[in-house]
């Protein structure tokens, strides 16, 4: 029963925000080609974006609840695939960030070389403290999250004129220890 009030949920949150679900699929697509284009310079291979139930969400902090996308490498035959649930799509702006956040770590996967730079601002170790103020589950989130990812994140908000909080995050950076709303 939850499954299906959840997929309903989904459904109508797709409809109130998007349109409908056939716009919602075309506009996340869409956006993915955008930033493929803008962020990448059109050089990240094929990776489809699917809005799924949270219990197919997995990330650094687990599935369920706290899960709001994942990435999963191509396998095979399979394409990339970048799972956004019900929390992301409840704004454009928000889907639209954190499509940004999973692309990056698509990027990592399949045309980050050893080249690519390792460093990144020491504010960005600072923000990421505030979010676990007791180091809970912080080394979760930093093993999904790579110097060379953090490196990337911070290039792509500054030449792109994104919030590097809510590129990490998902949310503001805050004070207090705030949790964000995940991504992977």
């Amino acid at each position: 029963m939850e499954d299906e009030e959840e997929i309903e949920g989904l459904l109508q949150t797709m409809s109130d925000v998007w349109g409908s679900e056939e716009q919602a699929n075309a506009e996340l697509r869409k956006q993915a080609a955008s930033h493929n284009t803008n962020l990448f310079s059109g050089k990240l291979p094929q990776v489809d974006v699917c809005v799924v139930p949270r219990w197919m969400l997995s990330g650094p902090l687990g599935s369920g609840s706290d899960a709001a996308a994942s990435y999963n490498p191509a396998y095979e035959n399979r394409a990339a695939q970048i799972f956004l649930g019900q929390s992301v799509i409840l704004s454009k702006e928000r889907a639209r960030l954190i499509l940004a956040h999973e692309l990056i770590h698509h990027w990592e996967q399949t045309i980050s070389t050893e080249s690519d730079s390792n460093s990144y601002p020491a504010e960005i170790d600072t923000m990421i403290k505030q979010w676990f103020p007791e180091n809970k589950n912080e080394s979760r989130w930093r093993s999904a999250h790579s110097h060379r990812f953090l490196a990337r994140a911070h290039l792509v908000s500054v030449e792109h004129g994104l919030e590097l909080s809510l590129l990490l995050s998902g949310r503001k950076s805050s004070v207090g220890g705030e949790r964000p709303g995940w991504v992977s």
